[in-house]
């Protein structure tokens, strides 16, 4: 009889081996709603468990690239620091904030995650992202009449495979003639317009405005993500004068998240301080560009 406690921490020991041994890698994916619209941002939780021994590689660009190839567009990525879970496994979480293009059924491909132990094993596991019904907001049962053609015959479903008869347009006389002629000429007038606009947009562009002391005057004003959009607009447009995407990439990135990242993301920057930032770092680029000659003609 008192044998019997002494084996119970043992069982317990080996039960705990035994289910990490299982569960040296998983991973788990969620969305944040089951009847999203096209108007909506949903969320993807992504959770990957693995054993303390074991290093995952990167696996927050395949997923990421998953959602990009079932139609969806990654706003942001997100990840949180590695913690120990009730079964001493490291839990590794990221939320993925995208939009849907079009109503419809997305499906994701299924993303393989591995891992590398000490020994240079190799463990992996596939991650199978749940499909998605993206609902349209349009209303899905009335028809859409088209102005000046007939109203639609709905009397009654149509057999799988069989089509309406295709209502005869309006005939052609004098006044359509005239419609069609006025139709041109509007289209001329608005191809004018726009080759006039192009030229006022090139011309502002290269009118001597000063990205720099664009970015000092209103940096200070900035108070919430929606005061970032001038600032966005500014950096790419230093970043376009200057030849220095490479250099405002980063600042670029920030701007984005800033502007778009959910408001309980930690990672969000401070948009007042991010504004700052980039007039200090679009001063520095001016600067060097200046030195090197290359804005001399921008």
């Amino acid at each position: 009889m008192t044998s019997i406690p002494r084996v119970i921490p043992l069982l317990l020991a080996l039960l705990t081996a035994a289910v990490r041994a299982g569960d040296a890698i998983d991973a788990h994916a969620a969305w944040s709603t089951t009847e999203p619209t096209t108007a909506d941002r949903l969320t993807l939780t992504v959770t990957v468990r693995t054993d303390p021994a074991l290093t995952p590689e990167p696996w927050r660009e395949t997923t990421a690239q998953a959602l990009t190839d079932a139609g969806f567009t990654v706003i942001t990525s997100t990840a949180t620091a590695p913690a120990l879970d009730g079964l001493g496994l490291i839990e590794r979480a990221a939320s993925f904030v995208v939009e849907p293009f079009l109503a419809g059924r997305y499906a994701p491909p299924p993303v393989t995650i591995s891992a590398t132990g000490p020994a240079d094993e190799h463990r992996s596991v596939t991650l199978t992202i749940p499909e998605m019904t993206v609902r349209s907001l349009l209303p899905e049962d009335e028809p859409v009449q088209v102005p000046g053609m007939p109203a639609p015959d709905l009397g009654g479903d149509l057999a799988l495979g069989t089509f309406r008869p295709v209502p005869e347009p309006p005939s052609t006389g004098p006044g359509a003639m005239k419609a069609v002629l006025i139709a041109g000429l509007l289209v001329i007038a608005a191809g004018v317009l726009l080759v006039g606009l192009g030229l006022r947009r090139n011309n502002h562009r290269h009118d001597g405005s000063d990205p720099v002391e664009t970015l000092r005057r209103i940096a200070p004003s900035v108070r919430t993500p929606n005061d970032l959009a001038p600032v966005d607009r500014v950096v790419r447009l230093a970043a376009s004068r200057f030849d220095a995407w490479d250099q405002l990439a980063d600042v670029v990135d920030r701007l984005e998240v800033a502007r778009y990242a959910p408001p309980s993301d930690g990672d969000r920057p401070d948009p007042g301080e991010l504004a700052r930032e980039a007039a200090e770092t679009v001063a520095r680029v001016a600067d060097a560009s200046a030195r090197s000659g290359k804005g001399a003609g921008a």
